[in-house]
């Protein structure tokens, strides 16, 4: 595997507004938080780290505190623009730049026509629009991913961009994490009892947390890309782990630690490294009393008696808790620390909690030699990340490779498929005619059986989607605990919204009537992620979980990441699965960005609740069950413009049909979001022979992995009609494509 390192380093956060502010800070003492502007607070909960030079009322906000981080990490890697034109960016948010979409609210429900300003509002709402603008500000025309994944978004991002240069698809990144605390997040938070009347992690008095504006970028590349570009080297990227806690909660962790000490675990085993070799960890550390017990539990559980000498800090006391741009500052605290060997203190730590009991650094700081660190975060939801770093001084003297190793070929089967919509996914046109579709179809009616019922009717309908499909895939698979209960076993989910929009809607409402008639279950059970979190509680998952935001095509983009990961010899066997609802904000939104020649009329296309799961699996794993399996998925490929949010490049779809054909042809050609595009006033692509009926609807990132589901039947069995393209064109200048191929003298047995 190629060595990744780190070259460039930039932070924006009320501690410090570059890397080298922040540094200063940290050495000085001297936290970011301050008394609350602009939100009418509780007296309880009354400081936090705002950015209080960017006003809320700012459209696009947001972006403008990303844009400065990325700009500082880009010009301290010494980034030309044609470097940054092959570059990827990797963006963790939690809640994207929505303010402006929340703000508007009121006005928006009752629009008959869009003004100018709601459009803009509504079309960079998306947590993919983020990463959309940022790309076309820098120029970046690598792949582009957003990840959603609570507070541990920002490390999961970070891992994103590893595995794909691991995989050989890049050879330089920049990852990125940015969230702000908008008026609707503070509120959620102090209705939860999450916040406090100051930020004190590991104190024995300790009471809650801060929120904060913030971001912080990184940019990654292979040591040979750093060499050849004569870039300087801050520190090495060795290794990542990823775990969930079992029966995850949206909100309670898991007192005893055990998830934690799987992902410490998983991270050192990932680098190929002794737990006797970590000299540091910055701690995810919020200042909330469970989270300190359950992460100081799983610390001492993964290193044992080791964990007397390791010195433990917490950079949220500088900076507050500043959602998925937390991991991603921290881990630039670590890169400090690597380079200085100075390790600042715990802010207000004067008297820590002797229950916790680690090595933490003493107030002031300390000077000591720092060879390897690690920077642990974890998110609502159960999951759980850690990040091996270790100083540059470690690398070797000899020049690198100048290509990156590329994994092994191996094969990656579709082995079942799952479909849960308003109609089947019948497949249409000239090259479908007539043809069955083999796959586990269930209408919408039966979503209260297969996502838990009452149990779980008071979370969002995307999560509760998610959940069903995963339900039915598994059940028809015959997956039982001894696959699924399996760190070699995982869960992808790509979503363009979510339950975001239900979120943001009924929060914004709430909190214009009266911010005190939020309430916790408001606040923590409508976020993108929970339909992994259901599915985990569900069925004891313990592996990777992750959820991908990036917009229409991130049915493919987890399907692609489930195949990497496979190829890299990180996983067996995963559930990928896509879901978007057609909730009244999505409907409404819809219909005000509807291109004017199609507004306000029916097009008979629009958006409606679906979701669509496969089973992948290695060949050894599905000979492990007996031999079953669908078809092969032979490639996905995925090609990106930076034509800014809301504008498509058409011309990439050939591209990425062209990069996963290897430039050959193939036998069918299914266009996976043709209703999507149908719905918004565009076409189908004229090069694709078939696209799923009209009365599927547009299900938003589902169309796409229900596309895939179709076309595994018309690429298996003894009529297979040979090679299947499934393609995705996103807004925001994205295109992806899924190759299924069918294998020789054997039975499909769906």
């Amino acid at each position: 595997m190629p060595t990744i390192v780190v070259t460039g380093v930039g932070v924006n956060c009320a501690a410090g507004r570059t890397f080298q502010a922040f540094r200063a800070a940290l050495r000085a003492g001297v936290p970011g938080t301050s008394p609350i502007a602009w939100i009418p607070v509780s007296r309880q909960a009354a400081i936090a780290a705002q950015l209080k030079d960017v006003p809320l009322t700012v459209p696009g906000r947001l972006r403008r505190i990303a844009r400065r981080a990325v700009a500082e990490a880009l010009a301290d890697a010494g980034v030309t623009a044609a470097e940054a034109a092959r570059a990827g960016l990797y963006l963790a948010t939690v809640s994207g730049d929505g303010l402006t979409a929340e703000r508007m609210c009121g006005t928006i429900a009752t629009a008959a026509v869009a003004t100018r300003s709601q459009r803009a509002a509504l079309a960079t709402f998306p947590s993919g629009a983020l990463a959309d603008r940022l790309a076309r500000d820098f120029g970046l025309g690598g792949p582009r991913d957003v990840n959603t994944n609570a507070c541990a978004s920002g490390n999961i991002a970070l891992a994103r961009a590893v595995h794909a240069i691991r995989a050989g698809r890049i050879d330089l990144a920049v990852v990125c994490g940015a969230d702000q605390m908008k008026p609707i997040t503070y509120y959620g938070a102090e209705r939860s009892n999450i916040l406090g009347s100051t930020v004190r992690p590991f104190h024995r008095d300790r009471d809650g947390t801060a929120l904060g504006d913030g971001a912080g970028a990184l940019v990654v590349e292979t040591l040979a890309s750093a060499q050849a570009r004569n870039a300087r080297i801050r520190a090495v990227v060795d290794g990542f782990g990823i775990s969930c806690s079992e029966d995850p909660h949206e909100i309670v962790p898991q007192l005893d630690g055990r998830g934690v000490a799987r992902c410490i675990r998983a991270a050192l085993a990932d680098a190929g490294v002794a737990a006797t070799t970590i000299d540091y960890i910055n701690a995810h550390a919020t200042g909330t009393v469970n989270i300190e017990i359950s992460e100081c539990a799983g610390i001492r559980a993964a290193f044992g008696d080791a964990a007397d000498r390791i010195a433990v800090n917490a950079t949220k006391s500088f900076t507050a808790h500043l959602s998925s741009a937390s991991a991603v500052i921290e881990v630039a605290a670590a890169v400090d620390a690597l380079e200085s060997g100075f390790l600042h203190e715990t802010a207000g730590l004067d008297a820590p909690d002797p229950a916790l009991a680690l090595a933490f650094v003493p107030p002031g700081g300390q000077r000591r030699a720092i060879a390897r660190a690690l920077s642990l975060a974890m998110g609502a939801g159960g999951v759980n990340t850690a990040v091996v770093l270790s100083s540059a001084a470690t690398l070797p003297t000899w020049p690198a490779m100048s290509s990156p190793v590329q994994p092994a070929a191996a094969t990656v089967w579709l082995s079942a498929a799952a479909v849960v919509s308003q109609s089947p996914p019948t497949l249409q046109g000239a090259g479908a005619a007539d043809r069955p579709t083999t796959l586990h179809w269930t209408a919408l009616d039966d979503l209260p059986r297969l996502s838990g019922g009452d149990a779980n009717a008071h979370y969002n309908r995307a999560a509760r989607l998610a959940l069903a499909v995963a339900t039915r895939l598994i059940e028809a698979a015959g997956l039982g605990e001894a696959e699924l209960v399996s760190e070699r076993f995982a869960l992808i989910v790509g979503t363009m919204v979510g339950g975001t929009s239900t979120w943001s809607e009924v929060l914004a409402r709430t909190y214009a009537d009266n911010p005190r008639h939020i309430t916790p279950s408001m606040a923590l059970c409508h976020g993108a992620h929970l339909g992994a979190t259901l599915i985990s509680r569900r069925f004891g998952l313990i592996g990777s979980t992750v959820t991908l935001t990036g917009g229409i095509t991130s049915g493919l983009s987890a399907l692609g990441y489930a195949a990497d990961l496979m190829r890299l010899g990180q996983i067996d066997r995963a559930v990928v699965c896509a879901m978007d609802i057609a909730d009244a904000p999505m409907v409404r939104a819809m219909a005000l960005l509807r291109a004017p020649a199609v507004a306000g009329r029916d097009t008979g296309f629009g958006p409606r609740d679906g979701a669509a799961a496969v089973l992948v699996e290695t060949e050894a794993a599905r000979h492990a069950r007996g031999g079953r399996r669908g078809v092969a998925l032979a490639a996905v490929e995925e090609r990106f413009a930076p034509v800014g949010a809301g504008r498509t490049a058409p011309g990439l779809v050939d591209e990425a049909v062209a990069a996963a054909l290897g430039g050959a042809g193939c036998a069918l050609r299914i266009d996976g979001t043709a209703n999507f595009h149908r719905c918004t006033g565009g076409d189908a692509l004229a090069s694709a022979d078939a696209s799923l009926a009209p009365a599927f609807g547009d299900c938003g990132s589902a169309e796409a992995l229900a596309a895939v589901a179709a076309g595994m039947a018309c690429a298996a069995g003894d009529d297979a009609v040979g090679e299947v393209a499934v393609t995705a064109l996103g807004v925001g200048g994205a295109a992806a494509c899924a190759v299924l191929r069918a294998a020789v003298g054997e039975a499909h047995h769906g």
